[in-house]
């Protein structure tokens, strides 16, 4: 008979996550992995795998918790687009700035460091920042319909600019919490959507 886990799962993947988050792929060895889960080497081969598959896992919660729960929620949300995409702006720099640990964005972070060699992760990667760009369009269009941005803006060229803009917002976060460089990364992105 199998015994039992002993740890809650989503808490453990939850520490995981903060540890890649902070330290890269790379950097995170499996012992590290084991104190920060609080598990036994057993319990992490038998729940999780392998670090490879930990990560992936890891990565689809954080992708799931931070994209898909907020960045896409708030945007589709909002009646006129314009307030949302400035809100999602305006809510990463205050937590980059309180983010002392310069960790930027874990998915952002992925993309740098093993993208460019592991397909299976790129296409996570860019299958997510599809899903933010395709709600940047939404919003965008509904801006549109209000009025609130120019005419000569091609929707969808907007988008994709709007989400590098934030990839180089979450980038700049790995180096500084410094709220002035991020806020003029902010005022230059939106000074584009402005009549």
């Amino acid at each position: 008979m199998a015994r039992p886990r002993e740890f809650d799962t989503d808490e453990a993947l939850d520490k995981a996550m903060t540890l890649f988050w902070k330290d890269g792929y790379e950097r995170a060895s499996l012992n590290n992995l084991l104190e920060a889960m609080e598990i036994q080497r057993s319990s992490f081969y038998n729940s999780f795998g392998d670090k490879r598959q930990v990560f992936i896992m890891a990565l689809k919660r954080y992708m799931t918790w931070v994209n898909d729960d907020w960045i896409v929620k708030v945007l589709d949300e909002s009646e006129d687009g314009l307030s949302a995409i400035e809100t999602i702006f305006v809510t990463y720099v205050g937590v980059f700035e309180k983010d002392k640990q310069c960790k930027g964005c874990l998915m952002v972070n992925t993309m740098v460091e093993l993208a460019p060699h592991d397909a299976e992760i790129a296409a996570l990667v860019s299958d997510e920042l599809q899903k933010i760009e395709d709600a940047f369009y939404r919003a965008l269009t509904r801006a549109r319909e209000a009025d609130l941005i120019p005419d000569r803006l091609d929707l969808r060229s907007t988008a994709s600019f709007l989400v590098n803009n934030l990839s180089g917002l979450r980038v700049l976060a790995r180096q500084t919490s410094d709220r002035k460089s991020f806020e003029s990364v902010v005022d230059i992105a939106m000074s584009v959507l402005k009549k």
